[in-house]
C-alpha cells in the first residue's frame, strides 16, 4: 500500500522539477505548486503513520517525527531545485567551446557548496532524530527514509517527460 500511495503521489503531480526547468522556470506556480505541496505532505504523512505503527513510536514522537520530516522536505526541495539549475548550467556551459575555466570553476564551487549544504541538513535532521528516537529506532527510520528517498527518485527518472543530461544520468 505505501508503494501505492508513493506512486500515485507522485504520477498525480504535473510536470516534473527538470522539465519546468528545461522550460525557463525554476519553480512551480499556483495550483501546481500548492497540489504538489499537497501530495508530498499526505506522502510524508502516511509514511510516518506506518513507520511510528511498526516502530512502536509514542504519539509525542510521532508528532516530533512528522515535524522533522515536513520541515526537512521542503528545504531538500531547495536544494534539489537548485542543484538541478547547477547541474543544467554546467551542462550548457560545456556545450559551449568557449565558456573558459574560471567560468566551469565557479560552477563546479557551486556544486561544492550546496553539497556541503545538503551534508548539514543531513546532520541537522539526524541531530533533532537524535534528540527524538534511541538509537535503534532512528537508525530503523532512516534506513526507511533512506529506501523511500531512493523509490521516489527512481519514479521521477521513470517519468516520461523528464529531461536527463548525458553528463549525470538524469540525477542533479
Amino acid at each position: 500500500m505505501k508503494r501505492a500511495v508513493i506512486m500515485l503521489a507522485l504520477l498525480a503531480l504535473p510536470l516534473s522539477l527538470e522539465a519546468q526547468v528545461a522550460r525557463g522556470g525554476n519553480r512551480m506556480q499556483g495550483a501546481a505548486q500548492a497540489r504538489r505541496v499537497q501530495l508530498q505532505r499526505q506522502v510524508l504523512q502516511r509514511f510516518v503513520e506506518q513507520n511510528s505503527r511498526e516502530l512502536g513510536l509514542s504519539a509525542q514522537e510521532r508528532g516530533r517525527i512528522e515535524q522533522i520530516l515536513l520541515e526537512n522536505n521542503g528545504r531538500r526541495e531547495d536544494l534539489f531545485e537548485q542543484a538541478l539549475a547547477l547541474r543544467l548550467r554546467l551542462a550548457e556551459t560545456l556545450r559551449d567551446p568557449r565558456a573558459s575555466e574560471d567560468q566551469l570553476n565557479g560552477i563546479l564551487n557551486e556544486l561544492v557548496e550546496l553539497r556541503e549544504r545538503e551534508h548539514q541538513m543531513w546532520r541537522r535532521e539526524q541531530e533533532e532524530l537524535a534528540r527524538t528516537l534511541p538509537a535503534r529506532k532512528r537508525a530503523q527510520l532512516t534506513l526507511r527514509l533512506l529506501r523511500l528517498q531512493e523509490r521516489i527518485r527512481e519514479m521521477i527518472d521513470q517519468r516520461p517527460g523528464v529531461q536527463r543530461d548525458t553528463l549525470s544520468g538524469g540525477r542533479p
